[in-house]
This record gives C-alpha cells, structure tokens and sequence, in this order.
C-alpha cells in the first residue's frame, strides 16, 4: 500500500510543482521509500510522478517506484495490491512479456504495455494508478472495481493532477483551497462527500470501475459495474456450495504477503467469517487477532470477540481506549482524515494498535453487511417503498411544507425519519437518502448560508448509473454498496489506516464474490430469524460461534465522549479562534445543534455534531477556509 501523485501539462507548470511537497503530503502511507520521475525535456507536454512506499510485497529495489517498462516507455505509479498477479503474469509471459521482479506492479505495467485497458478486465485485487506513456504523451489511470483505494483528480488549463490524496492535491497546490459548493451540499446531506465529489472546488473522485485517460483532455470510461440477478438463480441448498471456495479463495488470496498479516476481529459475523477461515488457511501457525475494548458496555465486543478467538486459536489482543485517554488522542484521529467524515475513527485506533504491535497487513471483515444483507433495513425496505408509494400525494402536497416544520423543532429523529420515508415517494434513491441521511435538504440549507447554499432543482443524484432492481433486497444492496460502504466506510478506512502505514485487506469484498452474492435472488438472503444466513451456511464456524451474538454497529462512544470527556474539544474546535474563518458555515445555527444536543439529543444526533466538528477541524487545518 502506498501514496501516488502524478501531475501532466505543459512544461513551464510540471517543474513548478514541488515533487518534495508531494511526497511530505503523502510519506505516511509509504515511509519505507520514495521515489519521483520527471519525462525529459523538449515536449509540449510533460509529466511528474511520485511514490511513497509501504512494503509488502517484493521487499527488495526491484520493487521500487515509480516503474519503468524494459523499453522505457511507460513510467507507473501505483497504490493498492493485485492477489492474482502470478496467474496474470503467466497469461502474459506466454503472449511475449518478460518480468524481472516478484511484485504486482511489473504485472500491471507488461500488462498495460501488452493490453492497454484490457489488462483491467484481468485483475484481481484493489488498485489506484497511473500509468504516464512517454511515446504518446498520454496519462492512463484506474481505480478499482469497488473503491477500496481512493484515486482523486483536477483538471484546469494549466494540466492534470492526480493522488491518492486530496491533502496531497492541496499541498502541491494543484487544486485550489476553495469549499465545492455541491460537495459541501453532499457531506452535509450524508456525513461525508459523494462520489465523483470532493469538498475542493475543481477536484473529483474517479468513480470505481473506471479509468481515465488525458492526452490535454480528460475522458472517463466504465470497465466494470455491479451484474443483474441471474434469471437462472441455483436452488436455495446448493448456494453454500457455492459461495464456500469462493470466501475461502478470497481470504487465502488476501493472507499473500512477505510480512505477517493480522485480523480485525469484533466478534460480529464477518470479522468472525474472515478470522476463522484465516485460521483454516494458516494452520498450524496461529493468526494474530485484534479488538477495541471500552469502558462504556453497550459499546464494548470483547466478550463476542474472545470467544471467537479462543474458538480458531488466536494470538488475541485487546485494546482498552478510554475515554479520558481519547482526549490526548482526538486531534490526531481527526487530523488523519483525507476527506472529513462523521465515521471511522474506530479504524484510526485499532491501526494504530496493529502498527505498533510491528504488523504492515490487517484484514477486515467490512462489507459484509451491504454484500449478504445484515443491516435491519434490509428486512423493511420493501415497506418503506410500499409506505412512500402511498405518501405520494402527501409528498406532491404538504412535503416540504411539513419537513420545514419538523425540522425547527424539537422532534424526535426517528419522527423525522418516518416523515421522510412517508414523503419519499417510494422512489429507492430517496428512501436509501432518508435512510442514511444526516441534514435533510432544509436543515443543510439552515447551516451554511446563502450564497453557498443550492437551489433545490440543482441537487442531483451523484454516483453510478444504474437500474436499481425491483428486487427490495438487492436495490438495497446495490445502494449501500456504492453509498455508504464506498462513500464512508471505504474512504474512512484507506485514511484511518494510512495514517499508521497499515494496509488493510478486505476479503469479503473480492469483486468474484461480490458477483456470485449480487446475482442472487434477495429473499435467500433475508430469511425469518436468522441473521445473514448465506453468510452463516458458506462458513459452517459462524453457527456454533456467533449463535448468541446479537447484531451490534462496530462504533465508538462518541455520543457519551461529546458530552463528558470531549465536551471542551468540540466546544473549542466549533466556536474557538478561527471559527469564524468559515464564511459558509452560519455559526450560530451550528451553536443551537449543540445547545440542542447537550439538553436532550434525541432530535440532534451526535452524528450530526461530529459533522459538522469534522467539516470545520478539516477545513480549518488545511485552509480551506472560501
């Protein structure tokens, strides 16, 4: 895992950009080395790559970046790991290519040399890079299909930049320190930026299963996106059958590595799925398993997970965060954040316990609640439609009428929630927003003032394309998939665990598993008493293990924390020296949230603090402050 920068455009601008600056900005996902390219001279366009390293895989030189092809035409930066790169390499060397190295990334550049796009359709595994063609003078980037490595870009007349980073964009001074209006309209609406928006006016996200190329101008190409249900589904029995060598392919292809590898383990079915079949896979050598612990009970898992560990035989860790500790702590948590978001500070703190334990690999259990459908809304989703179908008139009527009412009072949110399914018109997008929302529409509005704010014609949809199914289970599936997993999990986790220089794995997003789950029909996957029963059938373990194990969020107690311990941080991040530097933040509606949270809280939910706390401690630290 590592940092990848890379800047083209006409000469004058490449040499201004500071090469060292890029790699300051980046070093933390890479400080095993660094190295830079610069295209010769005497083009009328030029290009600069960067790398920072974390090695895993072919600890030696040969796997130093950015890469050159044999003939020295093509220069690579890359950032992620391909798990079936032997097998790609063998396909290759038999159409002509020749290696010189054990590491992925020779694999993807002969590849690229080889295939051009195509090579894409090959790989297995999570990826970011760029490839810059000195023949042609033409960049080639990719991110992979689902988003788990970040890969964000701005295009103006002065060129094209890229990185792993929107920090790093920053600090080169490729995109400007100025808020996106609709990427702020977004973050608020939903607790972090959506795809392809960044909060940086002129800086976007390459949405996963993409690629880009730039030659002077910037094209995007779709190679991958999430498959129908099959018409042909296999029966309900023979599923397990199935789905068990593809979860076991899937960890064993993830615990690839020249360096020891650990595994987040909550004790829930997924993070149990992924530790037991590590186990499986490892025998004899017992895996090295870690979990959060808490004082505050209803969030702490420790019991769930050393069952779970005592069960495969781990060597089991716990790590005890306390609140009082935590305040030490909270500045740096949220200075690791690329992008701001309401979520992922979990992540920051179990990476720093797996890094400081001397591990580079961890692998996460993350995602199996939007792929085999764990979440409760999966069961009501189908109402929820019904229900919005029905509240159209309603919605066409009196909506925005009573969501202003609402919303200025002190009404409980799950009330506020009913209204907005009521008032969603049944539509998917609509209800999955009312769903995961944080600011409705009118509340945003209330935040952040006038001439920031969006007209409402002018909200739309961001993301992929795509024909939800009619089946509620998999529209579902669909939506958290490329919402809130990429949107906030995934974001969360690459910065979360960077910020340590840990690479965190997730097996049971393997795009062939993904595929095989997708294209089967929803009611296999929500059956009457039994949680994630396709999950639990393909990892026989997780019936005897996780039987008693009542569904809990993988969450920290920053509700009980913001009101106690934190209480003088947040207060002096929101209204300290400084707040007012945010001229599109409408303060005093910001001071009324939190009055409003330290009275009661259950119409402000401590999500929509830690918010806006994370919007204003981001912006102000990197100067994003027009």
């Amino acid at each position: 895992m590592c940092g990848i920068f890379g800047f083209a455009g006409p000469p004058a601008r490449v040499e201004r950009i500071s090469l060292s600056d890029a790699i300051r900005a980046l070093k933390h996902r890479g400080p095993d080395g660094d190295g830079s390219y610069l295209s010769p001279p005497g083009d009328q366009r030029r290009c600069a790559l960067v790398h920072t390293r974390l090695a895993i895989l072919d600890l030696t030189e040969a796997g130093r970046q950015p890469m050159h092809s044999p003939d020295g035409r093509y220069v690579i930066t890359f950032n992620g790991e391909i798990y079936n790169f032997w097998d790609v390499r063998r396909e290759l060397e038999a159409m002509g290519g020749t290696f010189s190295s054990a590491c992925d990334t020779e694999v993807i550049l002969g590849g690229y040399a080889l295939l051009g796009p195509a090579i894409l359709g090959r790989l297995r595994g999570m990826f970011a890079f760029g490839i810059w063609d000195d023949h042609e003078k033409k960049l080639f980037l990719a991110r992979d299909r689902i988003g788990v490595k970040p890969l964000y870009y701005t295009v103006s007349d002065e060129g094209f930049g890229f990185a792993s980073e929107v920090r790093a964009l920053l600090k080169t001074g490729v995109a400007p320190s100025r808020v996106s209006r609709e990427g702020l309209d977004r973050f608020l609406a939903f607790g972090s930026v959506v795809d392809p928006l960044t909060l940086v006016d002129g800086s976007n996200s390459l949405l996963p299963g993409h690629y880009l190329e730039y030659d002077g101008h910037a094209r995007v190409s779709k190679y991958w996106s999430l498959p129908g249900e099959a018409t042909n589904a296999p029966e309900l029995q023979e599923v397990p059958v199935l789905l068990s060598p593809t979860i076991r392919d899937s960890v064993s292809l993830r615990l690839i590595s020249d360096v020891p590898v650990a595994v987040f383990l909550s004790g829930g079915f997924d993070s149990s799925a992924v530790a037991v079949t590590s186990a499986r896979a490892k025998k004899p050598e017992p895996i090295r398993t870690f979990t959060i612990t808490f004082d505050e009970a209803d969030y702490d898992e420790s019991r769930y997970a050393g069952a779970v560990a005592r069960e495969i035989g781990s060597t089991h860790r716990e790590v005890l965060l306390h609140g009082n500790e935590i305040r030490n702590d909270v500045d740096a948590s949220f200075a690791a954040q690329d992008q701001p978001s309401h979520d992922g500070f979990n992540t920051y703190f179990i990476s720093r316990a797996v890094r400081q334990a001397g591990l580079k690999v961890a692998l996460s259990g993350v995602g199996g609640d939007e792929v085999f459908a764990g979440y409760s809304s999966f069961r009501e989703f189908g109402k929820y439609l019904s229900a919005g179908r029905w509240g159209r008139p309603i919605a066409r009527s009196f909506g925005s009428l009573l969501e202003r009412h609402f919303a200025s009072r002190s009404v409980a949110n799950k009330w506020k929630k009913a209204l907005g399914l009521l008032t969603a018109g049944g539509e998917a997008r609509k209800v999955y927003s009312v769903l995961r929302g944080v600011f409705s529409g009118y509340q945003a509005d209330s935040l952040v003032k006038a001439a920031y704010r969006l007209s409402p014609d002018s909200r739309r949809d961001t993301g992929d394309e795509f024909e939800i199914s009619t089946d509620p289970v998999n529209a579902l599936s669909y939506l958290e998939i490329t919402g809130y997993l990429r949107q906030t999990q995934l974001r969360d986790i690459d910065a979360m665990s960077m910020a340590h220089a840990l690479e965190v794995r997730e097996p049971l997003l393997d795009h062939i598993l993904i595929e095989s789950v997708f294209s089967l029909p929803g009611r296999y996957k929500v059956r009457s008493g039994r949680q994630k029963p396709l999950l639990v059938d393909s990892v026989p373990e997780l019936a005897r293990i996780c039987v008693d194990r009542p569904k809990m969020g993988f969450t920290l107690p920053f509700e009980v924390w913001f009101r106690n311990q934190l209480r003088p941080w947040v207060e002096s991040t929101l209204f300290g020296e400084g707040a007012e530097e945010l001229p599109f933040l409408d303060m005093t509606e910001v001071r009324r949230l939190w009055t409003r949270f330290l009275r009661d809280g259950s119409d402000v939910s401590f999500s929509r603090i830690q918010t806006l706390v994370s919007l204003v401690a981001w912006c102000r630290r990197h100067g994003v402050t027009r």
